[in-house]
């Protein structure tokens, strides 16, 4: 199958399962989506998918998320080419979670409130990804950018996600990365 035509069907499996969850687990949604056999091991799918699980778990617990939001976050997400973690310097999970942050936190150019925050917080996701070093694993990325993100809107105190939310994944992908870092990778089974 070529890769428009996962990157199709990855969007559509996004959309399906967001419209019915209500898991308030970013990580656990997150791998729910990444479990279908048409999601990709790396691929822009994780930049769209990263924003969309975020607002969706903060949705289901009870946070004001508009539809307008939503619509706005895909928009934006769908713009994050792949490859952009080595080709602009900033991976797009990272770039998804901002995203995230931006439209829930109505974050526009000419922002004064909130430009500073939540540039500073998507530096913040981008020192949690960047921890490890490369190659790229849109995997490792995902878990790193959403659990980051949940400390910081915690901190704020926006929400407070459940406690298994805060478990550190264990990866089931690890099989599927021909560059898994293995043992150097905190979500490499033990």
């Amino acid at each position: 199958m070529c890769d428009e035509c996962h990157r199709a069907d990855s969007n559509q499996i996004i959309k399906i399962i967001l419209e019915t969850s209500s898991n308030t687990n970013p990580v656990a949604l997150a791998r729910e989506i990444m479990a279908s056999p048409v999601f990709q091991m790396h691929g822009p799918e994780h930049h769209l998918m990263i924003p969309m699980v975020l607002l969706t778990t903060l949705k289901n617990l009870g946070v004001k998320i508009t539809d307008t939001q939503m619509q706005n976050a895909w928009l934006r997400a769908k713009q994050v080419p792949g490859g952009s973690c080595g080709s602009w310097g900033a991976c797009g999970a990272a770039l998804g979670t901002g995203i995230a942050l931006s439209v829930f936190r109505g974050l526009t150019p000419l922002s004064k409130e909130t430009w500073g925050q939540t540039n500073r917080d998507t530096g913040e996701i981008l020192q949690s990804v960047g921890a490890y070093d490369g190659p790229r694993c849109c995997k490792r990325s995902t878990y790193s950018a959403l659990r980051a993100a949940m400390k910081i809107l915690e901190r704020d105190g926006v929400v407070q996600f459940p406690a298994e939310a805060h478990e550190v994944p264990v990866c089931k992908d690890f099989w599927r990365n021909q560059q898994c870092l293995k043992t150097e990778c905190p979500y490499f089974p033990r």
